[in-house]
């Protein structure tokens, strides 16, 4: 995406494609975390949103929003039993 140096379609794709993963995982991991803990917290909400940076972005240029979306879904489903 940006690592080309391109203010171009892809360099967009990537920009919403890391909110996108990134806003559904943090939502993802905050309604797990209220089904487990029965509670929110701030923490939560920071990590899934660092979860979710963090597995869109080797992708963040080549996939569709809807697999950004899932992505961060999936991957807070993954990565949350971890950190418990």
């Amino acid at each position: 995406g940006g690592s080309a140096l391109a203010a171009d379609s892809t360099a967009a794709l990537a920009l919403i494609n890391s909110y996108q993963a990134a806003a559904s995982c943090l939502v993802t991991w905050m309604l797990v975390e209220r089904v487990v803990r029965k509670r929110w917290s701030a923490i939560g909400a920071v990590t899934g949103a660092v979860v979710g940076l963090v597995i869109i972005t080797p992708a963040a240029g080549f996939v569709s929003t809807i697999g950004a979306f899932a992505m961060g879904v999936i991957g807070a489903l993954m990565v949350y039993p971890f950190f418990q």
